[in-house]
C-alpha cells in the first residue's frame, strides 16, 4: 500500500520483531533488519497496536538509513496513514479517539498535511517524486510545489524535530 502512496522504499529491511517498550513507538534498525517498537499501551488496545505499526511502517518505508528526526511533512503523512488504517479497521469514531489523544506536535503535523491534501491529491508522492524524500525538503521547495501554503506552515512541514519527549 505504501508503494502505491509514495513509491518504492528507499532501502529494504526485514522486519524481524514487534516489541513493546515505554519508549515506543519507534523503530530500531540494525543493518538490514528492523524491529518495530510499539508504545506501552499498544498491547492493551488493538487499534493502538495497528496505529503504532502503521505509523512506524511509514518511517521504515521512507528511511534512508540515517538517524535523525523526521520532518513535519513525514510525520504528518505518517499520522494521516495510521489514522486511515485505524478508520478502515475500526471506524470513524475510533479514528477520532486517536486524534483526541495525539500530542500537540503530531496534531499540528497532521493538520498541516491535511491542508496539503486540499491542494494536491497525493502531496507525499509529489514531494517524493520531485525531491526523493519527505524529510530534508526545504520550506522554499515546499512553497514552490504548494504555492497556497503559508511561510509558517512550510517551515513547520520542512522542520526536523523531536516530536515527543521521552
Amino acid at each position: 500500500m505504501l508503494d502505491d502512496l509514495v513509491g518504492a522504499p528507499c532501502l529494504q529491511f526485514d522486519a524481524v520483531d514487534i516489541c513493546q517498550t515505554d519508549n515506543g513507538p519507534t523503530i530500531d534498525v540494525d543493518g538490514a533488519t528492523a524491529t518495530l517498537l510499539v508504545g506501552p499501551h499498544a498491547t492493551n488496545c488493538e487499534s493502538t497496536l495497528v496505529s503504532n505499526v502503521a505509523h512506524e511502517a511509514v518511517h521504515l518505508h521512507l528511511t534512508d538509513g540515517k538517524q535523525g528526526d523526521a520532518s513535519g511533512l513525514e510525520e504528518g503523512f505518517a499520522v494521516h496513514f495510521e489514522l486511515s488504517a485505524v478508520e478502515r479497521h475500526y471506524g470513524a469514531g475510533e479514528r477520532q479517539r486517536h486524534i483526541d489523544h495525539l500530542p500537540a506536535t503530531y496534531l499540528t503535523a497532521l493538520r498541516d498535511y491535511e491542508h496539503l491534501l486540499t491542494l494536491e491529491f497525493n502531496p507525499a508522492k509529489l514531494v517524493r517524486q520531485r525531491h526523493g524524500a519527505l524529510s530534508g525538503v526545504s520550506r522554499r521547495d515546499l512553497r514552490r510545489l504548494f504555492p497556497g501554503v503559508s511561510w509558517w506552515m512550510s517551515y513547520r512541514l520542512a522542520r526536523r524535530r523531536r516530536m515527543r519527549s521521552g
